[in-house]
């Protein structure tokens, strides 16, 4: 299968350069025909997979983040394509959801070894997202880290920008509507989950699969910062779902408004501010790892 490998040679500060040089060297003792294309800054990840695929590529395999990968999964053709993926950016939150392995060289033997399984999407606005999107604090906390933490990675990342983020952040009122059921309270967050990881390993959505037709929900209600602080470690194994302030739901159609101007992200990505609907398209995309029984 002709396969194209997209570097983002910046995502991890660098592991992806890294990883790179090691996932080189193994596809050159590799029987299928590969090429390789480096993007050079934000939103050319896209470009490039589009541009692979006219030239014949069918395999897409992404060296780099979530915002990487999600730069691809916008910019290619996902009926013609297949999308791969070495995990080397800040959270790798979407090969916990897809169960490739971090250490590059065992995703890569999936090129090999694995098998292509057919996933969910998500849509906010015209963008497309592949595992957990929402508003409220994640949201201000993906902008502090964009915008302040690009020096730390992983939960490290996520928790440093939280604790910025607690000193000033307010809970909002939002009108939330899934499938026609309305609800109206004050949050501090609402995670609209296609997978069920993000902030480089939090267990935010625990219901939530890939393959299942289905957005879970996770919302955090009027929730303060001690009780946030409280919780955090809980994150990790999904048992905050226990908790009194945070309940679950699922539908198909999502849409959020506020009086409170609030960000929305997407696969850690700030994408915009309320108000916002999103919306979930079934079978949106193949993509090759382990199958799916693992």
């Amino acid at each position: 299968m002709n396969t194209t490998f997209i570097v983002n040679p910046v995502a991890g500060r660098g592991k992806a350069r890294r990883a790179w040089r090691f996932v080189e060297a193994w596809a050159k003792g590799q029987s299928f025909e590969w090429e390789v294309l480096f993007t050079r800054g934000p939103g050319e990840a896209g470009q490039l997979a589009a541009a692979a695929q006219r030239a014949g590529s069918r395999r897409l395999v992404v060296v780099g983040g979530d915002g990487t990968l999600q730069e691809v999964v916008n910019g290619m053709d996902r009926q013609e394509g297949i999308v791969g993926l070495i995990p080397a950016g800040t959270g790798n939150d979407f090969a916990r959801t897809a169960g490739i392995p971090r250490q590059p060289l065992a995703a890569a033997q999936l090129l090999v070894d694995g098998a292509e399984r057919v996933m969910d999407l998500g849509r906010v606005g015209d963008r497309l997202f592949l595992n957990v999107a929402g508003v409220g604090i994640d949201a201000q906390v993906a902008m502090e880290i964009n915008l302040n933490f690009t020096h730390l990675t992983g939960p490290a990342a996520y928790l440093a920008a939280l604790v910025k983020v607690l000193s000033y952040y307010r809970n909002a009122p939002v009108l939330l509507e899934v499938d026609g059921e309305v609800v109206e309270e004050r949050v501090m967050l609402v995670a609209v989950g296609n997978g069920q990881y993000y902030g480089g390993g939090m267990r935010i959505v625990p219901p939530a699969r890939v393959d299942d037709g289905w957005f879970h929900l996770c919302i955090v209600g009027d929730a303060s910062p001690l009780e946030t602080i409280s919780t955090l470690p809980r994150l990790f194994n999904g048992s905050h779902l226990s908790h009194p302030k945070v309940r679950c739901l699922k539908g198909q159609r999502v849409s959020i408004s506020s009086p409170v101007d609030l960000a929305i992200h997407a696969d850690g990505e700030v994408v915009g501010s309320l108000p916002v609907e999103f919306s979930l398209q079934p079978a949106g995309v193949r993509v090759w790892g382990p199958p799916a029984e693992q």
